[in-house]
């Protein structure tokens, strides 16, 4: 099959959203299909198109920027000439471009149209993002009458999503797609040394530095941790400097981390084995979430496969792994007491929240997520 993917960011980004699709197309590469992404040049040092890991990427051409839309004048010319070449299009939600690529698929071309949904959208309150957030929904509502199926996570999000409860009859599950590189020992040892681990109580988080991510109530935790454990760290794995359209929240938590600088470690992103390197390094995974713009938690499923026990926050979606699993505990949202009481019963009694591997992989799997998608693509394409 030839498959074309549609979303606003792609690698080098890095997001839940970015390595779910790259790792999807890696996947589908590897079972014999081709897979095309299309999106936007949000740096202009990116090429216009390269091939990675078997997938050839085609990036748009981006006028403005604006917070993290991207606006791509020329994007319904690009979908047209690529369309005529694939046989089916999977559309990744949400992105503004949604309603202009299903009306090519479906009234130009007759393509199967498959949306996958990854999570609602939340923009400040003001007049101009209100206005913004209504273009993208009307985008997003056009695209799902259009499609054949919408791929949702979890049962737990489609019902609690406004608009993926719109579309109930054609949301399909599927959960996403769980990848991990194991570390040796020899770079587990430098990976701890560089980060001065040894000795030290670690919790982790591994995200975007990100408003959505509760990363404040983490911070703020710290203090009342420092008093149970007097070597108590935080590792954050992520970009945190400059991510797009978070400049201002790291500014504002910028006393914050100052105050907590000797029990914060900021990594950078990590990849490959270096992931692996960061969850054996840790005791426990936090999740902070505040609001249902995460809608699962790739990081949740990695973590637990290395045996690590994860504390995530009450949002649909986000709760599903734990719930799965008993490898963990859910607290509330935006709630610092909360946390570092879990915390701290999680850190005391670890071994009751720690399933095996194998326990774990039967649940979250790459070649799952691929298996999956083929089969309804066959179905939708014949």
């Amino acid at each position: 099959m030839k498959i074309l993917m549609v979303l606003d960011y792609f690698t080098p980004h890095i997001s839940g959203l970015t390595l779910y699709v790259k790792r999807l197309s890696e996947e589908l590469v590897k079972s014999g299909n081709q897979v095309t992404v299309l999106t936007s040049r949000y740096d202009r040092k990116l090429p216009d198109r390269e091939t990675h890991n078997g997938v050839t990427i085609v990036r748009e051409w981006v006028l403005i920027r604006f917070f993290k839309a991207v606006l791509m004048p020329l994007f319904p010319c690009r979908v047209f000439s690529l369309m005529r070449q694939h046989d089916a299009v999977v559309i990744h939600l949400p992105q503004l471009e949604a309603a202009v690529a299903s009306l090519i698929a479906k009234f130009v071309f007759r393509k199967t149209v498959i949306l996958t949904y990854h999570c609602d959208i939340q923009l400040p309150a003001n007049l101009m993002f209100r206005l913004a957030e209504q273009i993208l929904q009307l985008g997003n509502n056009i695209g799902a009458n259009l499609a054949d199926r919408i791929v949702a996570y979890t049962e737990d999000y489609r019902d609690h999503s406004p608009f993926l409860s719109a579309y109930r009859d054609k949301v399909v599950i599927i959960p996403p797609p769980i990848q991990v590189d194991e570390c040796s020992q020899d770079t587990l040892n430098e990976f701890q040394k560089k980060f001065d681990l040894k000795n030290k109580t670690v919790i982790g988080m591994a995200t975007r530095f990100a408003e959505e991510k509760g990363i404040e109530f983490v911070l703020s935790s710290l203090e009342d941790l420092k008093k149970q454990f007097s070597n108590i760290h935080l590792l954050f794995a992520g970009d945190y400097q400059n991510v797009i359209g978070e400049q201002e929240y790291y500014l504002r938590l910028t006393p914050l981390i100052e105050k907590h600088r000797n029990e914060v470690t900021f990594t950078g992103v990590l990849k490959g084995d270096e992931m692996s390197c960061f969850y054996r390094s840790i005791q426990v995974l936090i999740v902070a979430s505040i609001n249902s713009t995460e809608s699962f938690g790739l990081v949740q499923a990695e973590a637990m496969l290395h045996g690590v026990p994860v504390i995530a926050t009450n949002l649909p979606g986000v709760r599903v792994p734990v719930q799965n699993t008993g490898m963990g505990r859910i607290i509330p949202t935006e709630d610092s007491q909360a946390l570092t009481k879990t915390i701290t019963e999680v850190l005391r009694n670890r071994e009751k929240y720690v399933r095996s591997k194998e326990e774990v992989k039967k649940l979250f799997g790459t070649g799952n997520n691929r298996r999956l998608y083929e089969d309804l693509l066959r179905q939708l394409i014949n």
